[in-house]
C-alpha cells in the first residue's frame, strides 16, 4: 500500500490512488469479519487518505497558479519561499508516516510469525491442531495475541468462545506463558487484556485471571 501511494513510477495520478484507497476501506469494513485485521491496517489506510487529500488538494493549488501566474516580481518573494519550505516539511512528514507504517507492518508480521510457531510446538506430530479444531479458531486467536503484543489500542473481541480440544489447556497455557516470555512486557500478572484473550477459548472461559496465572506459571 504505501509504495502504490508513494511511488510515482508505479502510479503517478494522485486522484486515481485517492479513489484505489477510499474503495479499499470500504472493501476492509464491509468484510470486516471475514479479513480479522488489526484495526492498525484501517488506521493506515485513513492516514494514507488524509494524506492524499492534502497532495490532491495542493496540486489543484498549483494549477491555479499556472491559470493566474503571480508578476515575474513576486516569484522570488519571500511568501513563495515560504510556501516551498512548507511543502518539503509536508513531503518529509508523508514519507516519515508511511516508513512508520512499513515498519509496524513488518513488526506485526513478524510477532504472528512468532506466535504461529509457538503453536505449532503444542505438538511435534499435530502441531496447532493438538488443541485447535480447525484453522480458523487458529487465526481468531493468533490475530487476537498478534494485536495484544503489538500495543494495539483497541482489541476486537469474538462474539463466540473459540473451542479447544480436550486435555489440551495445561500446554496451551504453558505455550502462551512462553509467547510471553519473548514478546511481553512487564508484570504477567496484571495483563489483564492477555487474561481476556485467554478466556476466549473455551477451556479458559470459567477460569479467573488469577487462575489462570497460576496455570501459566505452574
Amino acid at each position: 500500500m504505501a509504495a502504490f501511494a508513494t511511488n510515482t513510477s508505479i502510479h503517478k495520478e494522485y486522484k486515481e490512488r485517492l479513489f484505489f484507497f477510499k474503495n479499499l476501506k470500504k472493501v476492509i469494513l464491509h468484510f470486516d469479519n471475514e479479513l480479522c485485521l488489526p484495526p492498525s491496517v484501517l488506521r493506515c489506510v485513513d492516514a494514507i487518505i488524509a494524506d492524499l487529500i492534502i497532495i490532491v488538494d495542493n496540486d489543484g493549488k498549483i494549477i491555479n497558479a499556472k491559470k493566474y501566474p503571480e508578476p515575474v516580481e513576486e516569484v522570488f518573494s519571500f511568501e513563495s519561499n515560504n510556501q516551498r519550505i512548507d511543502d518539503e516539511l509536508r513531503s518529509n512528514k508523508t514519507e516519515n508516516m508511511f516508513a512508520s507504517y512499513v515498519n509496524d507492518m513488518e513488526g506485526t508480521h513478524k510477532t504472528r510469525k512468532i506466535i504461529l510457531a509457538q503453536f505449532d510446538t503444542l505438538s511435534g506430530e499435530k502441531m496447532w491442531k493438538y488443541a485447535f479444531k480447525d484453522e480458523k479458531d487458529l487465526k481468531t486467536i493468533t490475530e487476537l495475541l498478534t494485536s495484544f503484543f503489538t500495543n494495539e489500542i483497541e482489541i476486537k473481541f469474538p462474539s463466540e468462545i473459540v473451542k479447544l480440544n480436550l486435555n489440551t489447556k495445561t500446554k496451551v497455557a504453558a505455550c502462551i506463558k512462553a509467547m510471553y516470555s519473548e514478546l511481553g512486557e512487564g508484570n504477567l500478572k496484571n495483563e489483564v487484556k492477555l487474561f481476556k484473550i485467554i478466556k476466549c477459548m473455551s477451556l479458559f472461559k470459567n477460569d479467573t485471571p488469577n487462575q489462570i496465572y497460576k496455570l501459566m506459571t505452574k
